[in-house]
């Protein structure tokens, strides 16, 4: 049986939210007017409200994840794949979580199998896989048909969509291993951090008033 190893990617192996940072990067340099447009502050904080006004009727006809996806209809998964590595490049591996990437190198040296589970892109996520030689990511995805971007989010790999995303991912692979840790930076994680056995909470700055005392807590600066 394997000890498994369940890691969230953003604020937990990188210090910023992820998805939406790398379509902006992409869209400034593919589509700069419409950027203009849905990367403007103010039309951002009112898609924030829309939102969440949605949110509260069941069905999420909002989502500002969705819009940016959009915005890559049409484009080249070659492209968006060259984005990716460039966006993992210049503006992720200068923000690593350190303490992480050092708990990642331990669990490894211990054999253990990582899987990252992560809201983020695998056009960038694969690039920090590959460097560190992990296997298994599992990510939200953009749909592509014929190798071209329908603009379409099909999985959205967060809250409680990660726990079905694992379970049939392992089922899948029929992979046979225990849950042994989980390491996450978010209360939104609960879900997956409650499979495993030993839980990990990366905090920036400070302590998390949500973290329970049989959780172990790294608080970085």
């Amino acid at each position: 049986m394997e000890r498994i190893a369940l890691v969230d990617f953003c604020e937990t192996i990188v210090s910023f939210q992820t998805y939406d940072s790398f379509l902006k990067f992409v869209l400034i340099n593919e589509l700069p007017r419409h950027f203009k447009i849905i990367g403007n502050k103010k039309f951002i904080k009112m898609y924030e409200i829309l939102e969440k006004i949605s949110r509260k009727t069941g069905i999420n006809w909002f989502s500002y994840k969705q819009l940016l996806t959009y915005q890559t209809k049409g484009m080249e998964y070659s492209l968006l794949e060259r984005y990716g590595k460039d966006f993992y490049d210049k503006k992720l591996k200068s923000n690593f979580i350190i303490p992480t990437i050092e708990l990642i190198k331990d669990l490894q040296k211990e054999n253990y199998r990582i899987i990252l589970v992560s809201g983020g892109s695998d056009l960038y996520i694969k690039q920090f896989a590959d460097e560190f030689g992990i296997k298994d990511i599992l990510t939200s995805q953009i749909e592509f048909k014929n190798g071209i971007s329908t603009g379409r989010l099909i999985s959205d790999c967060m809250g409680w969509n990660k726990v079905e995303l694992v379970k049939e991912y392992v089922k899948h692979r029929k992979i046979q291993g225990i849950f042994e840790t989980g390491i996450s930076d978010s209360k939104s994680d609960l879900p997956v951090l409650n499979l495993c056995k030993r839980k990990i909470v990366i905090s920036r700055n400070s302590h998390q008033y949500w973290v329970e005392n049989e959780m172990e807590e790294i608080v970085w600066k």
